[in-house]
């Protein structure tokens, strides 16, 4: 996630950006083989216990950011890209 947070990309390029961060990242297929473990119930619940007892109040505690699709801003639509954001059809640009 933080990877994504400092720039979106692809999977593979998130294990560059982590460097570039100087986070010691992990192969390419090491990632994939862990993606199942992060979507179970139990490693999620760890996750947000341990996110919440080293919080501290204020105003800027917790920031949510959702990196479960991308958007792609364009005028006009392709094969692949549509205008507006995926899955609201109210969205007008």
């Amino acid at each position: 996630m933080l990877a994504r947070v400092i720039e979106p990309g692809s999977k593979q390029d998130s294990l560059r950006v982590l460097e570039e961060a100087g986070v010691d990242a992990v192969p390419y297929p090491t990632l994939n083989r862990h993606l199942p473990v992060y979507t179970q119930g139990s490693w999620r619940h760890g996750l947000a216990a341990a996110c919440a007892a080293s919080a501290t109040p204020g105003p800027a505690s917790l920031m949510l950011y959702d990196v479960s699709a991308l958007d792609f801003e364009t005028d006009t639509g392709d094969a692949f890209r549509e205008p507006g954001s995926p899955g609201n059809a109210a969205w007008s640009g």
